[in-house]
This record gives C-alpha cells, structure tokens and sequence, in this order.
C-alpha cells in the first residue's frame, strides 16, 4: 500500500471522522513529522502493535 491508498482507504472508511482527503493528508503528514521528532530527539518511536522506528547510524558508502 502506497500514500495515496492509505489516503483512500481512511477517507473512504465510515469509522473515521475526517472530511476530506485533504484532511487525512495534514492528519498523515502530522503523525509523520511526529515520527520523525521522536526518532530524532529520544532515538526511537515504539508503537506497541503497530511499528517501530529506530535511527540506526551507517557506514558512509562511495558512489561510482
């Protein structure tokens, strides 16, 4: 599943309150840049049933 069928799937799901697909947009984008502060700040996002995320340094890598 992509974005745009996540979009889909919760707007066109009646358990959901959002308006518009607009409004699931912002509402997805919102959860991400959370994810993104989380891992950032603490080092790592646990949503227990759900998923985990982790920063995980690596080692540089050469182009061609």
């Amino acid at each position: 599943m992509n974005r745009a069928e996540l979009v889909e799937y919760l707007y066109s799901d009646k358990n959901t309150p959002f308006e518009s697909k607009a409004h699931v947009e912002r509402c997805l984008h919102s959860f991400l840049d959370a994810v993104k502060y989380g891992v950032k700040k603490q080092g790592n996002v646990q949503l227990i049933g759900f998923g985990n995320w982790t920063l995980k340094n690596r080692k540089a890598r050469t182009g061609i």
